[in-house]
């Protein structure tokens, strides 16, 4: 069964903010970057989005996956991999790092103070769930 996507959730905005900022990052077009394409860099361009999205707004690789029309699978696979990949390959960990810094130079801000509210209230419920992990 697939993941539908809440469109309407502020998550799902920072979540495309995020898509799109290393689509610049990366100089590659946010419609192959989410496409099927299976070039070696878009490969490893759209790995770094899962792991973006996963450290940067704790997503599970199931909605992860929605974005890209991927199973959870695939997201877990390339997830596992990054750290390797960061390591070894010099290219990769350059990618990396020009995408995160981009993301982290343009945060994501809410426009509508309801959206902003909301978003609020989203990352407490996922604070607290971290709190109660620990």
């Amino acid at each position: 069964m697939k993941y539908k996507l809440n469109e309407a959730s502020p998550r799902h905005k920072e979540a495309k903010h995020i898509l799109n900022l290393i689509s610049k990052a990366l100089g590659i077009n946010i419609e192959t970057l989410m496409g099927p394409a299976r070039h070696r860099h878009i490969v490893d361009a759209r790995r770094i989005c899962y792991v973006l999205l996963k450290e940067k707004m704790d997503l599970p690789a199931i909605v992860i996956g929605s974005y890209f029309n991927k199973d959870h699978a695939n997201i877990l696979h390339h997830l596992k991999s990054h750290e390797m990949l960061y390591t070894i390959y010099e290219d990769y960990r350059i990618h990396y790092d020009r995408a995160l810094k981009f993301i982290e130079e343009n945060e994501y801000v809410e426009h509508d103070m309801h959206d902003c509210i909301n978003n609020m209230l989203l990352r407490i419920e996922l604070l607290e769930s971290k709190i109660k992990n620990i």
